[in-house]
């Protein structure tokens, strides 16, 4: 493209269509072409921007056949323009690797509208190759006991990386998948979930996957739990591996909201974090859950540098009488080998030196998880601040 002028590649039998659309696409450079052989002759000998496949071929044996021209130009833009959509032509055009698909006739503002797509997928793709060696990072909250908070971890620290960074860049995967609360939480109403990717696992693409994620108002994403507790069993530990794998692809930050217990699927889930939150709650009940889960995960030899620990509803009195890191995290053979321990606000190696921040730990939390969003320095700002005092006067609370 040159000067806002689009060399275009017209590929239908219907010469009332070829003329019509030459017609609209006065301006620019356009070609024909009668069938695949034609148009990879086009595609070899003239520079073309975008091909616009007609109505004759609107049809998954037509759109395979069309599909053939990524032999010859795989990165082309192709548009389907089909007398009637359905959603048979549509999964097989955007699988083959079809740009867009419009319902003919053919106006000035479809296609005005399908080249601003294409403009927007060429600005995304140029995009993508400055990230093509950069790998999402996946931070998994995780607790042993419910009711610890654990879901609400997850959503105010998804939402505090989109604040801070491209919130497009941003997924919450649901694993909970009997009684996931992600989307309630967010206020968030999904048409599809992680059962549609389990249906159709065996095609399951990125392109597929982005279209079964629900959008936050903030601009993130949602891979939802299933929406009734019996569909879980068709979500298998190769769906959920398959999908941070693409996931990983697809964005920055990959934050994982688990089932409170140990199973195949959270286990496969933690192997593969960079991070791990583990959430606990100030209770005896909750505490005794968290020195299991470790003593657990030690057995399994879980590098135990990717924990950090999160002490929710703490504040000055809970601590001091709470049971202590040492009493909660012993076992009879050793403490876990420096686990990275953390309470909002406060990051520290072994036994945590307890503070309290009083609601400024979704910040501290997130200025601890890798990534290229915020400079050391900043993060180090960050933490300076919120283990100061909440009431004003700067004092840390002991």
């Amino acid at each position: 493209m040159a000067d806002g002028t689009y060399s275009i590649l017209l590929v239908d039998t219907d010469d009332d269509f070829v003329d019509d659309a030459k017609a609209l696409l006065e301006g620019n450079k356009v070609y024909s072409a009668r069938n695949v052989t034609d148009a990879q002759r086009r595609l070899v000998e003239e520079g073309i921007d975008v091909a616009i496949v007609g109505p004759a071929f609107a049809h998954e044996a037509g759109v395979a056949e069309m599909a053939l021209m990524f032999d010859v130009r795989p990165s082309l833009p192709v548009v389907l323009v089909t007398d009637a959509l359905n959603t048979d032509v549509l999964k097989a055009a955007l699988r083959s690797g079809f740009k867009d698909v419009i319902e003919a006739p053919l106006t000035l503002r479809k296609v005005e509208e399908a080249f601003g797509l294409l403009d927007q997928l060429a600005r995304r793709e140029d995009s993508l190759v400055l990230r093509k060696n950069r790998i999402g990072k996946v931070v998994t909250i995780m607790s042993p006991k419910g009711g610890a908070g654990k879901t609400m971890t997850t959503v105010n620290t998804a939402l505090s990386l989109a604040q801070w960074g491209d919130p497009t860049r941003v997924v919450i995967i649901d694993a909970d998948l009997q009684f996931g609360d992600v989307c309630i939480s967010l206020q968030v109403d999904p048409k599809h979930t992680i059962v549609d990717a389990a249906r159709d696992i065996d095609k399951l693409d990125e392109q597929l996957l982005e279209s079964l994620l629900a959008r936050h108002t903030s601009g993130m994403r949602v891979l939802s739990a299933p929406l009734e507790p019996s569909l879980a069993d068709e979500v298998s530990t190769q769906v959920v591996v398959k999908t941070i794998g693409m996931l990983k692809r697809m964005f920055d930050y990959i934050v994982i909201d688990t089932a409170p217990f140990l199973d195949e699927p959270v286990l496969s889930i933690l192997e593969r974090s960079d991070v791990v939150l583990l959430v606990v709650d100030m209770d005896l009940p909750s505490v005794k859950n968290a020195k299991l889960a470790l003593d657990t995960l030690r057995l399994i030899k879980f590098p135990f540098e990717k924990i950090k620990l999160i002490l929710n509803r703490v504040n000055s009195k809970a601590v001091s009488t709470s049971m202590s890191w040492r009493e909660a995290s012993a076992s009879k053979s050793r403490r876990p080998s420096h686990p990275t321990s953390w309470y909002p606000g406060r990051s520290t190696k072994g036994n945590p030196s307890f503070r309290c921040t009083r609601g400024r730990g979704w910040r501290a939390t997130c200025a601890v998880l890798p990534g290229s969003w915020l400079t050391e320095k900043s993060k180090n700002q960050l933490l300076k601040r919120t283990t100061a005092g909440a009431d004003g006067s700067g004092r840390r609370h002991a």
